[in-house]
């Protein structure tokens, strides 16, 4: 994005770019201009207009959404749903829209395990990811575990994957949407075979 755009002062509040993610419309009328959707060191997401000669600010979360970086993030088919996660044990679903991009107040997507000793818990994400299909959110977390939603309201947990022996920092969805692929820490790759679409 263009750092002229921002309101004077923004830039050193943001810090660094976590994550990104481009959404283009798919065909006329498609109600979003192609956007860059960047999450920062503060927590915040920002989404930038594409279509435009230099990128404009086209919306932007509140201020507060999360209190640490926002480590990735995807968003729906339809530009009208992000999905973002960051160093907490809460992965956060958004109304995306222009000019505002605002949590949905139906969902906190939990996304860390209660541990028997505090040393133990690691809350945070290594990467969110939807299924080509948009139906499946996959989360990788840093708690070991990978957790499947489902990527419509009301986000329904719809498992816990438990393998790996290190924080989980990649996931990626086969494009026929019968593969997922998850890599860890612990330098092992997985591939699940789960909810095979209909």
């Amino acid at each position: 994005g263009d750092r002229a755009r921002l309101r004077p002062g923004d830039a050193p509040v943001l810090g660094n770019a976590m994550a990104m993610r481009l959404w283009l419309p798919r065909g006329p009328g498609a109600g979003a201009p192609p956007l860059a959707l960047v999450g920062h060191e503060n927590g915040e997401v920002l989404a930038w207009d594409l279509a435009m000669l230099r990128p404009r600010l086209w919306a932007r979360t509140p201020p507060g959404v999360f209190s640490s970086p926002c480590t990735d993030l995807d968003v729906n088919r339809d530009g009208t749903v992000l999905f973002a996660g960051g160093v907490e044990a809460k992965a956060r679903a958004f109304a995306l829209g222009e000019g505002d991009i605002r949590p949905r107040a139906d969902v906190a997507l939990p996304v860390a395990c209660a541990a028997a000793h505090e040393m133990d818990q690691k809350p945070g994400l290594g990467q969110v990811a939807l299924r080509p299909d948009g139906r499946i959110l996959g989360t990788a977390g840093w708690d070991y575990r990978v957790r499947l939603f489902s990527a419509k309201a009301p986000f329904k947990p719809l498992a816990v994957l438990k393998y790996h022996d290190g924080a989980v920092n990649a996931l990626a969805w086969s494009p026929d949407c019968t593969l997922l692929a998850t890599g860890s820490k612990d330098t092992k790759v997985a591939v699940w075979r789960v909810f095979p679409p209909r």
